[in-house]
């Protein structure tokens, strides 16, 4: 059945980052952006580090949200992600330097698998600053 609003909560290990109702929310998914409305069958999906957005009429919240899952039924989605940040939370340039010496470790260490996680995740970070630049 739809229904325009449904409740949302984006959970991190360290604390609840968003809790509320929404008309719409865009999640990174594995396999790319999935748009969720009210009155959406159920599922359970991994989630890549990227980009979340919140909509609740003309007002959105934008979030970069790390690796995890959502679970979606009964009107209620929630997410469990490694980390959340609102964009105003980040340092773009302490992130670019950030990325730039971990590229510099991967170079040096091509196979690290933890290396090149904790460069998706900075990279994640930084698609935020662009964000709704080029709408």
């Amino acid at each position: 059945m739809y229904t325009k609003d449904f409740t949302v909560e984006i959970v991190t290990p360290v604390r609840t980052k968003f809790e509320g109702t929404c008309q719409e929310i865009i999640l990174p998914g594995i396999q790319g952006e999935m748009a969720v409305l009210g009155g959406h069958a159920p599922l359970l999906t991994m989630l890549s580090p990227g980009i979340t957005v919140t909509k609740q009429g003309d007002k959105e919240q934008v979030l970069t949200t790390g690796e995890g899952f959502a679970t979606i039924a009964e009107n209620r989605v929630v997410c469990l992600v490694d980390f959340a940040h609102e964009i105003s939370e980040l340092d773009f340039d302490a992130l670019r330097a950030e990325r730039d010496g971990l590229q510099s470790e991967l170079n040096a260490d091509p196979g690290n698998a933890h290396i090149r996680n904790k460069k998706q995740q900075v990279e994640a970070k930084l698609r935020a600053e662009n964000y709704g630049k080029n709408s």
